[in-house]
């Protein structure tokens, strides 16, 4: 079967029989895949920034019997700024698992794209990264089909706030409002999201 290309996004690792990586990439097209990256914990494996969540990369999958193995990958952005700082890397974890949580099998490129900016947002801007992740969650329960009303602060004015803007204000109680949104989304999504348990304790 030929392989197919696809732009994704790694949002979650996990070691896989003795040298492989299992990997959950999002997709514009097709939602969430998983897909088998083979040898890849090698030391000297050539593919080792293909597993790195965070980052943006093109794939080349082939499927056999429902399941996806990864032949080829070139990479996009690695955006690994995110794990330079305890809250960025905190709040770009909260957008990867309540991502997945959300989108599953669902082709949703609206989300693909609004996830990416705030990805970038988190790695290469001044904004605070609670903000971020408030921002997005806003944008994801919205794309969703779960929008309401954000007339409190900082819900207001974040719902109003470009992503490109965000470096250029100081939002106030941004920890706690994520924590209150991943409360909404484990609601809306049915699921557990372990991010919000751990929000203001990593200090």
């Amino acid at each position: 079967m030929p392989a197919k290309n696809v732009t994704a996004v790694v949002l979650r690792a996990t070691d896989y029989k003795d040298y492989d990586r299992l990997l959950r990439l999002f997709t514009p097209d097709e939602g969430v895949l998983s897909a088998v990256i083979k040898g890849v914990r090698r030391p000297k494996a050539k593919l080792k920034f293909a597993a790195q969540p965070f980052s943006l990369n093109e794939y080349a999958l082939v499927e056999r019997g429902g399941y996806h193995t990864v032949t080829e990958c070139a990479p996009i952005e690695t955006m690994f700024e995110i794990a330079s700082d305890p809250d960025r890397y905190m709040a770009g974890a909260a957008m990867l698992e309540t991502t997945e949580r959300a989108v599953g099998e669902i082709a949703s490129p609206e989300t693909f794209v609004v996830f990416l900016k705030a990805l970038k947002s988190l790695a290469y801007s001044a904004a605070q990264p609670y903000a971020v992740l408030d921002k997005y969650l806003i944008d994801l329960l919205r794309i969703m089909g779960y929008g309401f009303e954000y007339r409190s602060q900082p819900f207001a004015a974040l719902n109003a706030t470009d992503y490109e803007q965000l470096g250029a204000t100081e939002f106030p109680d941004t920890e706690k409002a994520a924590v209150r949104l991943l409360r909404v989304c484990e609601d809306k999504f049915l699921c557990s999201i372990k991010a919000t348990g751990q929000i203001g304790k990593i200090k």
